[in-house]
């Protein structure tokens, strides 16, 4: 709050007096998740449920600061009270229009005023005034979004170590969405802010309004309420924000791109083939939000020319929502036990064991392999793929614990009460809207050129660009078919192929030189890159990165300090920028790098520890170099994450193989 102003929560919680004005303002965020993001929601408060039995109300005030604000501020907080009817009210007017200051640091960093809001009278002064009250600068910043949606846990949640959570802001400030280009060249894209995707304006008569659906992903909500009008702008924003396409095979041991050329394809055969997906449209990662309740996942069916189905893969995840066949684009959190956790108990987590969550502009390769059967008659070819990206809101597990708990008596006196005063009466047993975000097809073996050549597809090069972009995932061991097919890439650039694409596949082959340890090939690379691209930022950093893993730190440090300069809001060349200087014993340099990167990462363990090794030789024993050795000790690396990853054998997850970050799913055969 401001100063030693109390919490006002007939201010706080009024909308009634804003609809006097502002009436479809007001009708759309009644149907948001903003205003469902409290008690009403039995996905929510079954969640926060868990966690104050396990950790306590106190604990869970990270919780309130962003969804049901008015128990943020109790002296004594009481948990899930039934009889509170604060703890109903959701993300209201007077919450975001009521914030005044914020930093970006998460887990609701903003400062609230409830003081009275001055009611305009038809006069000029008295509308100023209101304005003033209600429409603070920071309203219209992203930073004001990112208080809350970023979070993470620690010692203050009673978690043993600091882990990551909800974090929309990171990945977009590091994206040419966010206005850097630190991460990699690509095709340029309009930078964008919060708004620009979540509050687009929306006709109303001859009035053009900001949306307060705030839409997002919440498919669910929208209809468990009923509201076309809901699920349709949640629609509009998921249908393409990611891509699809089908472009390695692998058959009778030769390599080829389906969509490009005949492939060979005979009965008895095994074949693999790759299916990209790559976040094209998406300002953070896709799909964003908690990591752990998403479920979006690739579903890929194979069919011979007669319409019976060879082999499928994720056909049944759409029931099951555990099918191990499918690629989940999701992340799988384990606890002190290494036993993997569901439905979303947040105070059990300790580390993920993977995130297949995609940053922006980025792919991932989700492969598949599948027998052709041996006795397939030749008038079955071509066979046809068909992949689809399916994305469901909320993981089955989650679900059915909800649904469970809402035919309990306390359940259903929180459904009633949400009924009496938000006036939505949301049953978790409803069936999940299932929406299909991207597909594609190709056809596999003898006849596929006729039907291809009726496919419209983006130019060879791009698809196998994007295809060496999601290969850059591969450990390190794997990487030579990152280069082969970022080759390919370089091959089939045409004569007019625009000067970011020759620089983009110049740029991907020299960090994987980079990364085999092949530094002077990367750098005659790079230098091929600067070339065409002078003074890019992402070429300085990735440059850094590859003097760094030999510690050429002279070096590493100049390039490091590139990056910084053409990128500023980069954090990872402040990371890098520092420990080259540390690592020269240029420890005041290292110092202002580490704090530089530290007002954009607050808690980034690199920066902190460059900080703390700075202070301990500049300043032993003072009280700055205590509490920076403090403040690393307590974010730095989980050291017991990777012996318990190891560990997790917990089948509904097969935890080990997801680990590798690219592997051959084997398709089920038949119908």
């Amino acid at each position: 709050m401001v100063g030693d102003e109390k919490l006002d929560f007939a201010v706080l919680h009024d909308a009634d007096s804003c609809a006097g004005c502002h009436a479809e303002i007001v009708s759309m965020w009644k149907q948001s998740t903003h205003r469902l993001s409290a008690f009403a929601n039995p996905f929510y408060r079954v969640s926060l449920e868990d966690f104050v039995a396990e950790k306590g109300a106190e604990k869970a005030k990270f919780c309130n600061g962003c969804h049901d604000i008015g128990l943020q501020f109790d002296a004594k907080p009481a948990g899930v009270d039934l009889a509170d009817d604060r703890g109903f009210q959701g993300v209201t007017c007077g919450t975001c229009h009521g914030i005044v200051d914020v930093t970006t640091d998460g887990n609701a960093s903003y400062t609230l005023t409830t003081s009275r809001i001055p009611v305009p009278t038809g006069d000029a002064q008295s509308l100023e005034d209101h304005r003033s009250r209600v429409a603070s600068p920071i309203l219209r910043s992203d930073r004001l979004c990112i208080s809350c949606h970023r979070g993470f846990l620690s010692q203050a949640t009673g978690h043993e170590v600091v882990i990551g959570g909800v974090d929309e802001f990171g990945p977009f400030r590091l994206s040419g969405y966010g206005g850097s280009k630190g991460t990699r060249i690509d095709e340029p894209v309009a930078a964008t802010n919060c708004r620009g995707c979540h509050m687009p304006y929306v006709d109303f008569g001859a009035k053009k309004l900001p949306s307060h659906r705030f839409p997002g992903g919440h498919t669910t909500l929208a209809t468990l309420q009923g509201s076309e009008a809901q699920l349709e702008a949640q629609r509009n924003l998921l249908v393409g924000a990611a891509s699809l396409d089908i472009v390695a095979l692998e058959a009778d041991g030769a390599r080829m791109v389906p969509g490009e050329e005949e492939s060979v394809l005979r009965p008895g055969t095994a074949a693999t083939f790759d299916v990209v997906v790559r976040n094209t449209r998406t300002a953070h990662l896709f799909p964003g939000g908690a990591k752990d309740m998403r479920d979006t996942w690739v579903e890929v069916v194979v069919m011979d020319n007669k319409g019976a189905v060879v082999a499928s893969a994720g056909a049944d995840h759409e029931k099951t929502g555990r099918s191990l066949t499918a690629y989940r684009l999701r992340a799988t959190m384990i606890d002190n036990n290494a036993d993997a956790v569901f439905e979303h108990k947040v105070a059990a987590f300790r580390t993920p064991v993977y995130n297949r969550t995609i940053t922006p502009r980025d792919a991932a390769i989700a492969r598949f392999s599948f027998d052709v059967p041996a006795g397939l008659a030749t008038d079955a070819f071509p066979l046809s793929v068909q992949a689809r990206l399916r994305h469901r809101r909320i993981q089955v597990e989650h679900q059915r614990r909800t649904c469970a708990e809402a035919k309990t008596p306390r359940g259903k006196q929180f459904r009633a009460k949400a009924k009496r005063l938000v006036g939505v009466d949301l049953d978790p047993c409803l069936e999940q809207p299932v929406i299909d975000i991207a597909q594609a097809q190709s056809w596999l073996g003898p006849g596929a050129g006729s039907r291809l050549a009726k496919q419209t597809r983006p130019e060879k090069w791009r698809r196998l660009w994007e295809h060496g972009l999601g290969l850059q995932h591969h450990v390190q061991e794997k990487l030579e078919e990152t280069k082969a097919s970022l080759l390919q890439a370089q091959a089939a650039l045409p004569e007019g192929a625009p000067t970011w694409g020759r620089a983009a596949i110049l740029y991907e082959l020299a960090r994987v030189a980079g990364r085999q340890g092949r530094t002077d090939e990367a750098l005659a690379l790079f230098d091929k890159v600067e070339a065409l691209v002078p003074g890019h930022p992402a070429v300085a950093r990735a440059r850094g990165d590859a003097l760094a893993a030999v510690w050429r730190w002279e070096l590493a440090a100049k390039a490091y300090r590139a990056a910084t300069e053409g990128a500023p809001n980069d954090s990872r060349a402040w990371r890098g920028l520092a420990q080259a200087l540390g690592s020269l014993d240029r420890r005041p340099e290292s110092l202002a790098a580490a704090q530089a990167g530290l007002l954009l990462e607050p808690r980034d363990p690199h920066l902190l520890r460059s900080q703390s090794l700075a202070y301990a030789r500049l300043a032993p024993g003072s009280s700055e170099a205590a509490a920076a050795r403090e403040a690393w000790l307590t974010h730095r690396r989980d050291e017991l994450a990777p012996s318990l990853r190891g560990k997790c054998k917990d089948p509904t997850s097969d935890c080990q193989r997801e680990r590798i970050p690219i592997f051959a799913r084997a398709m089920v055969a038949g119908p």
